[in-house]
């Protein structure tokens, strides 16, 4: 049996590292924005950040800036596909175990980084949080729950 949770939170991971938004009704101008967060009109993705102006990408910056996103797309790209091979049905559970352990530490760092960074912008008025965290902040927070669920169904599965 499939572990529903981890493989939909696969997905969900996978939206993250390669969609912006998705058109629900363009004609009244309404999307679905998968952002990190926004400030001062910017939509920070975990790809980069779009404004009016256009976008920019830190994985094309110079050498010491490009590390850290780069790091944190590429741990998102690799928590979507590990979770959907985890949960398959066919898949081996001292595997799935592991891939789930490396998946939620993963997980706890980057959320970490990127709830410091938004405690530090935030600093003056942390309710601003509410407002200026976007759609794939709190999507990174159920990505993680449906991992903690997928390790201990599977945990379960090996006793």
């Amino acid at each position: 049996m499939t572990i529903k949770s981890s493989f939909i939170g696969g997905i969900i991971s996978l939206l993250l590292a390669f969609i912006a938004q998705i058109p629900i009704l363009p004609q009244n101008n309404l999307y679905l924005y998968f952002e990190i967060f926004t400030l001062n009109d910017v939509r920070f993705y975990y790809w980069g950040y779009l404004t009016e102006a256009g976008g920019f990408t830190p994985i094309l910056a110079p050498f010491p800036e490009n590390i850290m996103g780069f790091f944190i797309w590429m741990g998102i790209l690799y928590i979507g596909i590990s979770s959907i091979m985890a949960s398959t049905s066919k898949a081996n559970i001292y595997n799935s175990l592991i891939l789930f352990k490396i998946n939620l530490i993963l997980l706890t760092g980057i959320t970490s980084i990127l709830s410091l960074i938004l405690i530090l912008v935030l600093f003056q008025n942390i309710l601003l949080i509410f407002t200026t965290a976007g759609l794939g902040y709190w999507l990174l927070w159920i990505i993680l729950i449906s991992n903690v669920l997928g390790y201990r169904t599977t945990k379960k599965k090996e006793q």
